[in-house]
């Protein structure tokens, strides 16, 4: 819960801001909405599905590795997975 806590809030605010941002652009021209719309939807499937399963797979191995005791190995898994989703 501790690693899934900033995922699940940075994604309710994400949300949120896409909302008030389809919202201001749907009162004033259509084209902006349907533009805005498709650049959600491609962002989505895009970038944030490669985080959100980036996250969960680092959340398994660290979990794995702190089950077994090894918190070398839980650290080691942590940092790489940090820098892979830094860059």
């Amino acid at each position: 819960m501790v690693f899934t806590t900033p995922l699940i809030l940075g994604l309710i605010l994400n949300s949120g801001m896409e909302t008030i941002t389809l919202h201001f652009l749907g009162q004033k021209r259509p084209d902006f909405l349907a533009a805005m719309g498709t650049a959600i939807m491609v962002k989505a499937l895009i970038v944030v599905n490669f985080v959100m399963g980036s996250v969960r797979a680092m959340e398994t191995m660290c979990m794995e590795a702190k089950a077994a005791g090894d918190l070398k190995l839980m650290n080691n898994y942590f940092n790489k997975g940090r820098m892979i989703l830094c860059v």
